[in-house]
């Protein structure tokens, strides 16, 4: 396992972005649903601790995540921080996306120490980890909605991480809700919870009640 290799090739910057464009807080979609499971999973993990997130966008899920930490722990956020192909349909969006990067950074910088920001797609991000041998323990999927993207993520999870516990955001979403369940097929179980999250499951023992 190679946090640290990892770490050198997405350092982060030298000094704290204040980027021009930003919305100061953090806001963004995040329901109670998902800070329940999260929590749940995470807790029940052994230390140290390699939580991965799949999609971060301004660091709202992020932040909450780092908060989770305790010492020796990792959170990899992977993220192109581009936004998505429904935020660039969007006029009043489209000037924020340039500095969603930046935002970011800005928003976890009190967490820099714990928090390794891939800037890369979900495909190449997964693919680098398992080369260096980097086994998350926990790992939420909250990148693109479209079914094939969303099938492809989960499926790579499920092959490169098979111990991993794995669960996601935005079930209420047509594209979501097919990717997961085609990639879950097979599976003993999924579980969602709320409207929103959802979660696979090796066995009873993890079915979150």
């Amino acid at each position: 396992m190679s946090l640290a290799e990892l770490r050198k090739r997405y350092p982060w910057p030298a000094d704290k972005p204040e980027p021009e464009i930003i919305h100061p807080e953090i806001k963004g979609w995040f329901a109670g649903a998902n800070k329940d499971v999260l929590r749940h999973l995470i807790e029940n993990a052994t230390g140290p601790r390699i939580i991965l997130e799949l999609g971060s966008f301004r660091g709202l899920s992020s932040k909450f995540l780092a908060e989770l930490l305790q010492p020796g722990d990792t959170l990899i956020c992977i993220d192109h921080w581009l936004g998505s192909e429904e935020h660039h349909r969007r006029d009043d969006w489209r000037e924020v996306l340039s500095t969603l990067h930046q935002v970011f950074l800005k928003n976890l910088w009190g967490h820099r120490d714990q928090v390794i920001p891939m800037r890369t797609t979900t495909h190449d991000g997964l693919r680098e980890l398992k080369k260096l041998g980097i086994k998350p323990d926990v790992i939420y999927v909250d990148a693109s909605h479209d079914e094939y993207s969303v099938y492809q993520d989960v499926t790579d999870c499920m092959s490169f991480f098979p111990e991993a516990e794995i669960c996601g955001d935005d079930w209420t979403r047509h594209g979501v809700r097919m990717g997961v369940t085609r990639a879950a097929e097979g599976w003993e179980l999924l579980n969602v919870r709320g409207c929103s999250c959802w979660q696979l499951c090796h066995n009873e023992k993890r079915y979150l009640k």
